[in-house]
């Protein structure tokens, strides 16, 4: 690429607006819910590249996948115990509800207390994807194992089947998510959907099974072109709160070191330093999609044929084109590159990363992009790994840690600023 010089993660807060598919009572009240997650868990970054892989269906490096197993064999299984629920109604007046959640071990994955009927669930909030599914009885027993709560729709007054519906979502090592659709009333903190698609997989892969803290994922994707149900996709969580919110946008404050937050209906002034830089979105593949003008490294910035990027919460790395990668890394002279990815050894100071939104450059500091220690070694793992050549950049909690996100639907943009 041309080359030019110049000066140039379980924890979040979500806020939303109480929607629902047929009027709700809700509306124009707030709520704050305070949820406090025990227990702890070693990140390894052999496993969350090996899931971002999964996720966007790119199959693995045979090496990677090797090594999969034998991670999975030295790092310690996560604590789990009761969460603990302090919940607080707060009204505001306005149309905004917040739901706070604390970190989960060291930050491997975000999750939110979500109420189906009258039993709740911890699920992963995704910007990657548009489906809503959760781990149920029509899982087989292994699957269900180690979840303290698992969906039953026989069990529920509310649920409702959609007939002739099934969804289908397949995964790189040819392994899926499918099975049977309903609607159910769901419910997050004091804030109500009723009549949300939900989906009940009978099968799940192993990067889904083995998770047994999460017990499901939301996605706020674009259901019409990402969400997985057939024969017609059904709107997702979001899409079904925005004819109630004041604008058509939400925000992810998820900061590095303290709680996060994603607001719904509004953008607080107070959360980022302003102005906020935005660029255009392609929803055509169901994802917040958008380009990328150049990228730096250090002070050092380079133009040439970039992929596109998406802003996605629901990955742990940075998955950027190879050619980047390796311009990274080229400034990283002690790293090498083996089946697990990009490693260097863990007192190496490493350069900023920043990715240009039209003429403005949002920097990912080069603390955040140690990503964490290989199992007993000196060295650490990168948070910026190849995507494989698979022409899309990935930009996941690491450049949330840096970066106040706008996911602004009513206009398709999407804005990035410093946290405050």
């Amino acid at each position: 690429m041309p080359h030019l010089t110049s000066s140039v993660l379980f924890c979040f807060t979500l806020l939303l607006v109480a929607t629902s598919a047929a009027p709700s009572k809700d509306h124009g009240n707030s709520y704050k819910v305070h949820r406090h997650a025990v227990g702890s868990g070693p990140k390894d970054g052999v496993l969350a590249l090996e899931k971002a892989y999964r996720k966007r269906n790119w199959t693995p490096p045979e090496g990677l996948t090797a090594a999969v197993a034998f991670h999975r064999d030295i790092v310690a299984n996560p604590v789990h115990s009761t969460i603990k629920e302090d919940v607080a109604v707060e009204r505001r007046g306005s149309d905004i509800g917040t739901v706070t959640v604390e970190p989960y071990g060291t930050n491997t994955e975000y999750l939110c207390l979500v109420q189906i009927a009258e039993q709740s669930f911890r699920m992963d909030f995704d910007t990657g994807s548009a489906d809503f599914w959760v781990f149920n009885t029509a899982l087989p027993a292994a699957d269900q194992t180690g979840h303290d709560a698992v969906y039953s729709p026989t069990q529920s007054r509310s649920f409702h089947s959609v007939p002739d519906s099934w969804f289908d979502v397949s995964y790189g090592d040819n392994s899926s998510t499918k099975g049977l659709v309903g609607t159910e009333t769901v419910q997050i903190g004091e804030i109500t959907v009723v009549g949300q698609a939900v989906e009940l997989p009978s099968t799940v892969s192993s990067q889904f099974s083995g998770d047994t803290n999460s017990d499901g994922i939301v996605g706020f994707g674009f259901s019409q072109t990402g969400n997985s149900i057939r024969p017609s996709p059904m709107p997702t969580f979001f899409e079904n709160a925005a004819p109630k919110l004041k604008a058509n946008v939400f925000t992810a404050n998820l900061k590095d070191g303290t709680p996060g937050q994603y607001e719904f209906g509004t953008i607080d002034p107070s959360a980022y330093q302003a102005p906020l830089a935005y660029t255009g979105v392609d929803k055509s593949g169901g994802l917040w999609q958008f380009d990328l003008s150049r990228y730096a490294i250090g002070p050092d910035t380079y133009a040439g044929t970039v992929s596109p990027a998406i802003a996605d919460t629901g990955s742990s790395l940075l998955m950027l084109d190879p050619a980047i990668v390796n311009d990274y890394y080229a400034q990283v002279p002690t790293s090498t590159d083996d089946f697990q990815g990009k490693i260097f050894p863990c007192d190496t100071a490493l350069p900023d990363f920043s990715f240009g939104i039209g003429s403005t450059m949002a920097r990912i500091p080069g603390n955040l992009l140690n990503y964490t220690s290989v199992p007993g070694t000196s060295d650490c793992y990168g948070g910026v790994q190849s995507n494989l050549g698979n022409g899309l950049n990935v930009l996941g909690d690491i450049m949330f840690a840096s970066q106040f996100v706008v996911f602004d639907a009513g206009a398709m943009r999407i804005g990035f600023a410093p946290h405050a």
